[in-house]
């Protein structure tokens, strides 16, 4: 006989229908009476509709194969509760006894509380929280988007949770599906149905318990542990991503599926490491499976948050498509930013999953992570070509630093604007140096008041004291010419050493000691060729307005020298013999109102002065 068929004739000596539906939960056979024998210590149950009883029944809640829940309300609290009753029949009582013992050791989040084993004529009643929602198998039934899936897989961590709590209680649920899950109507989850729960290292039965169509191997031969829990997990988590359990058909049928122990194939539509979990949980052989709900947990976890980082690199990807020539500079510097946050955070939380992951997912996550990089380095090349295109390579080279593997041509492209751009940047820089006026100021003062004096002294000297005559000889212009031209000179010499020569300084200095020098020049040329003086004098009030225009650009004092120079011009043409006293007024009078204004001030000149 061949072993599938003896299985069937063993399911059928135990009463089994196997046209029956695969995902029914089955468990071995006693009678009622010794059932009930088993449960005479029990306390005696107050339950009914009259409202004098500790517990009233309202109404009825639900009912299965195995029993009924009814809603009562607890008199001496107040409440509302779930009562849970099964029917006449020895094995639905003794599970239901072991489930209610079981769930009163387990007190967790996930487990829902037990108020009181109870029980009467009709058998045991169990008091728990009344707990408002549905069964996750009815939620599952409702279609739903990627956002559902990711509400459901927070639901599987939740019950991992409750398993791995009861693992550590030392106390396997062997009969995990989404049936029995309870959903609240506040996001509240709840492992129920403990009725087949066993402790770890109890005795293996010679009876076949659980639901076919979730059912794992080692559990036709009465054998489990925390592995065939993570099993069972592994087949819940099949239906989820499938919308099926992973062994169909009637009873008969899945469980062959059972025997048969093939591997699970999920659609390519499923995530190709979630799938990799899922395969690995319902491993045939135990040894291959997590060996921990915990470590199921762990692996489910990192896939939610891959999910996440998923979505962050869609949007990364969908913004970088938009960073391009073309487009206005607030719109591409906008969408470089959002999509640069996005790679950077996707391959932070990358990285370490790839890091503390297993082989089975380790493949995935690295071509995610690659993904992740090519996409970051392309948006930093793409973002770099622009900044060279508006004429901005420090930023472009910060870009192509950041790179990993930045392309060569384009690196030596911005260096080369780069150092263009900084020769220019130091012309310029020089340029505004020789152009600013505030350059030397006040050493160019101080040069200044050195000159008016050195005028002053020498004005005095030969219009009073050496050649006190009205009217000037040639031999005496030619003289004074020549004098002043050296004190400009050496005037200039030492503001030379002792300031900045800029444009500004040079040019002034320039002007000055070029005027002196051509009217010094003109001055001896007419010494020797007999012209009069008054034309000398005239000569040198061109030249020094000639001055004056040339100084304009460079210094204020230019404008108000070629007015006074234009000013003796013409009272040299209305009336000749007072050019001579000009001049002279005119050497005097400016020093003397440069000394008092700078007497006045008594403070270091302005800028420009």
């Amino acid at each position: 006989m061949e072993e599938s068929d003896a299985l069937k004739e063993t399911l059928s000596a135990e009463g089994l229908d196997l046209e029956a539906d695969g995902r029914q939960t089955i468990g071995g056979r006693m009678p009622f009476d010794e059932a009930l024998a088993s449960i005479s210590d029990l306390p005696r149950a107050e339950l009914g509709t009259e409202e004098e009883r500790e517990l009233v029944v309202l109404s009825e809640l639900g009912r299965g194969g195995m029993g009924i829940v009814l809603l009562a309300k607890q008199r001496a609290l107040g409440r509302e509760v779930a009562v849970k009753r099964c029917g006449k029949d020895g094995d639905a009582v003794q599970m239901l006894v072991r489930e209610a013992r079981i769930m009163g050791r387990l007190e967790h989040p996930n487990v829902v509380p037990v108020h009181g084993l109870l029980a009467d004529d009709e058998g045991p009643a169990v008091v728990m929280k009344r707990v408002s929602g549905v069964t996750w198998e009815d939620s599952l039934r409702i279609p739903s988007s990627a956002s559902g899936l990711d509400r459901h897989l927070e639901i599987f961590l939740q019950l991992c949770n409750a398993v791995a709590f009861a693992h550590s209680r030392g106390v396997v649920h062997r009969d995990i599906k989404p049936e029995n899950v309870l959903l609240g109507e506040y996001g509240e989850v709840y492992l129920a149905d403990w009725g087949l729960a066993r402790a770890l290292g109890e005795r293996p039965s010679d009876r076949i318990s659980g639901s076919p169509a979730y059912m794992a191997p080692e559990m036709l031969d009465g054998k489990a542990d925390e592995r065939t829990d993570v099993y069972l997990l592994g087949a819940t988590l099949f239906q989820l991503l499938t919308g099926r359990a992973p062994h169909r058909g009637n009873l008969a049928q899945a469980i062959e599926s059972v025997r048969r122990a093939a591997t699970l194939v999920l659609p390519p539509s499923v995530p190709a490491d979630l799938a990799s979990i899922c395969i690995r949980a319902c491993a045939a052989d135990p040894d291959d499976r997590f060996q921990r709900a915990a470590d199921l947990r762990t692996a489910v976890r990192a896939h939610v948050r891959l999910r996440g980082t998923r979505s962050l690199l869609r949007t990364a990807h969908d913004r970088a498509e938009q960073v391009m020539p073309g487009r206005e500079r607030e719109a591409i510097d906008q969408a470089f930013t959002e999509a640069r946050f996005g790679f950077d955070q996707a391959i932070g939380e990358l990285e370490p999953l790839v890091d503390q992951a297993d082989d089975a997912v380790k493949a995935n996550l690295q071509d995610e992570l690659d993904r992740a990089v090519a996409g970051r380095e392309s948006l930093l090349e793409s973002m770099a070509r622009i900044e060279l295109e508006r004429e901005q390579p420090e930023s472009a080279l910060a870009l192509l630093g950041a790179m990993k593997d930045a392309p060569a041509e384009l690196f030596e492209q911005a260096r080369s604007l780069a150092e263009q751009r900084s020769t220019q940047a130091a012309r310029l820089s020089k340029l505004e140096a020789d152009l600013d006026p505030a350059v030397g100021a006040g050493e160019r003062s101080w040069a200044q008041l050195l000159l008016a004096v050195g005028i002053l002294v020498v004005t005095l000297l030969f219009a009073v004291v050496f050649a006190p005559r009205r009217d000037p000889s040639p031999l005496r212009l030619a003289i004074v010419g020549g004098v002043v031209f050296v004190v400009i000179t050496t005037v200039a010499l030492i503001w030379r050493r002792r300031t900045e020569w800029n444009l500004v300084n040079r040019r002034i200095a320039q002007v000055a000691v070029l005027a002196c020098a051509v009217s010094a020049l003109q001055r001896l040329v007419a010494l020797n060729t007999g012209v009069d003086s008054v034309h000398v004098l005239m000569t040198d009030a061109f030249i020094l307005g000639m001055a004056g225009m040339s100084l304009t650009p460079f210094h204020r004092a230019g404008p108000v020298l070629t007015v006074l120079s234009v000013g003796v011009i013409v009272v040299g043409l209305i009336e000749r013999t007072l050019v001579d006293e000009l001049f002279v007024g005119f050497a005097v009078g400016v020093p003397v109102v440069l000394l008092l204004a700078r007497a006045i001030r008594g403070s270091k000149p302005r800028a420009g002065s």
